[in-house]
């Protein structure tokens, strides 16, 4: 992601959630250095999103969001995937998130991706006070989590109809 996607990803969040951050949000984030974001470019715009703080050894997944027209197709699978090969080339070892309790596709996708739901933060979304599962994944940096997202990234990337690009901030824009 960079500056000038802020808008158009901040659009998109709101179609996608019911609750989202505000396009100066997204500014600051990328501004930060132990965030990065994402952006999947399909069709001739964004479709979809992803970012990620990471801190020591931990990182922590702050937003995932696939446009509606564009879900099933593997986009959010391989934003997920970029999202953890990214965490381990920075030091990570292990990554968490929250995600809706009644988001069954996306908890099936963390769970193909070795996270383990560990607790729940009621009412941790505002906008329906829906409570949210806490999801860890330990040792994402080892042989075999490296190995588990690589095979999953294949068969995402042939199943996908739309041949998606995903891009991250560049240094022109950072």
């Amino acid at each position: 992601m960079v500056a000038k996607d802020t808008p158009i990803v901040a659009a998109l969040e709101r179609a996608c959630f019911s609750s989202a951050w505000e396009p100066s949000a997204f500014l600051n984030e990328l501004s930060n250095p132990a965030a990065v974001y994402y952006v999947a470019r399909c069709c001739g715009g964004i479709v979809g999103f992803a970012g990620m703080w990471v801190a020591m050894d931990e990182a922590h997944f702050t937003l995932v969001g696939v446009v509606r027209g564009h879900r099933g197709q593997g986009i959010g699978t391989l934003l997920v995937i970029e999202l953890l090969d990214e965490a381990v080339r920075r030091g990570a070892t292990r990554a968490t998130l929250e995600v809706r309790e009644l988001n069954f596709a996306a908890q099936r996708l963390y769970l193909r991706l070795g996270f383990k739901s560990v607790g729940k933060r009621p009412r941790y979304y505002t906008d329906t006070d829906e409570d949210a599962l806490i999801m860890w994944a330990e040792k994402i940096h080892l042989p075999d989590a490296v190995e588990r997202r690589r095979v999953i990234r294949e068969s995402a990337e042939a199943t996908r109809t739309c041949r998606s690009s995903l891009s991250a901030r560049s240094e022109a824009d950072a």
